[in-house]
């Protein structure tokens, strides 16, 4: 008799799914991230998945192999609204120890939450003081816009110019271009906010826009 022997093919797993998908758009901000494998795999090291952000720093997280063939990266916190994200897969092994032949690369970028109006002062409808001052509060921290232009109008004379100043979620703006430094008594005023960005560089929807009027004094 002839006796020998032979040895099969080793396939190495490859990646046949991932989610977010290449390219994806409007990313949840609590979302992980997962990876489909063509065969059952373990995960030898702790980066089996990567996840780097746009300064190409790694997101911590850990990585769970689910059900042999699903694996996921959970992000410790939530990502970064409107930032582009890299993600690297490798070092999986199959069940025979077989690795990768080769990484799978990908990027996906997250949502944009604008930033709204919470806060009005003066309120919509109120009779305000003549020596008030603007407040708007908004819902995250917003970059000053570089100009009031447009922020508020008056019925007698138009647009009011003044000093705008932003701190965080506060901005504020003092009327300067009036008589005496104040409002005009007596007058409807038109506040519209609009071209307020936040730190992350997502514009508001839309103006919120209100009204008051000033008291009078006789």
């Amino acid at each position: 008799y002839h006796e020998w022997t032979f040895t099969t093919i080793a396939i190495p797993p490859e990646v046949v799914g991932k989610w977010p998908a290449a390219g994806a758009t409007d990313v949840g901000l609590e979302s992980s991230i997962q990876v489909t494998l063509s065969e059952a795999v373990t995960c030898p090291s702790d980066d089996c998945i990567l996840v780097k952000d746009a300064n190409d720093q790694s997101v911590p997280g850990s990585v769970t192999v689910v059900d042999g063939t699903l694996a996921t990266f959970d992000p410790d916190e939530d990502l970064v609204e409107n930032t582009g994200y890299h993600v690297l897969v490798h070092h999986f092994e199959d069940l025979a120890h077989v690795p990768m032949a080769s990484s799978e690369a990908w990027d996906f970028t997250t949502v944009g939450i604008p930033p709204v109006v919470t806060g009005r002062l003066p309120a919509p409808g109120d009779v305000a003081a003549l020596g008030s001052t603007l407040v708007i509060t908004f819902s995250e921290p917003v970059a000053d816009p570089g100009s009031s232009e447009g922020l508020l109008t008056s019925a007698r004379s138009g647009g009011v110019s003044g000093a705008l100043t932003v701190d965080g979620i506060r901005a504020e703006f003092v009327p300067t271009g009036l008589p005496g430094g104040k409002l005009e008594e007596y007058t409807a005023y038109t506040v519209v906010v609009d071209h307020f960005w936040d730190l992350h560089g997502v514009e508001m929807s839309g103006p919120d826009t209100w009204g008051f009027t000033t008291v009078y004094t006789a």
